[in-house]
């Protein structure tokens, strides 16, 4: 069933949208990390140094990338145009989820505000095309997989900081 929903909504997308193509998602998905840098530059200090803050970062992408790559491996879903068995889970997804609590961890203590303009870049990212609109990914990251994502991400934060 999920399968013919997949097929069905690109199909459609297609019909509507034959020469639709997007790469926003691309560079969306590290803006909440690149916003860290940038406040830094300006003078707006988060929780942790630079040097930390990177190093956090990186050991978080790092879990996150590693669990996106076990799981397209388990799950070996065909992309709808045919180009590879990784469509589930998404790996822009999960680094716009991921680059967000960055973020939010970094600078919850100055404002809130600076987590919800991350959260709002990532969920963004996912609606904006996340590749079900450009003929990559599946309908199915419509079913819960980035909710793991993000608690995932929320855990590793909280474990690490």
């Amino acid at each position: 069933m999920i399968r013919r929903l997949d097929y069905s909504t690109k199909d459609e997308l297609q019909e509507d949208h034959p020469l639709f193509a997007a790469h926003a998602d691309d560079y969306m998905q590290f803006a909440p990390a690149a916003a860290v840098y940038g406040l830094n530059l300006l003078g707006i200090k988060g929780k942790h140094s630079l040097l930390d803050a990177t190093g956090l970062y990186v050991l978080s992408s790092a879990i996150m990338g590693g669990s996106v790559t076990a799981l397209k491996k388990a799950t070996h879903r065909l992309r709808p145009n045919g180009s590879g068995y990784t469509s589930f889970p998404s790996g822009h997804t999960a680094n716009a989820f991921a680059a967000a609590e960055f973020l939010k961890q970094e600078y919850k203590d100055v404002s809130p505000w600076y987590g919800y303009a991350g959260y709002t870049v990532a969920i963004a990212n996912l609606v904006y095309s996340e590749r079900i609109t450009i003929n990559i990914g599946l309908a199915m990251w419509l079913q819960g997989r980035d909710l793991v994502f993000f608690l995932l991400n929320c855990r590793t934060c909280y474990i690490l900081n």
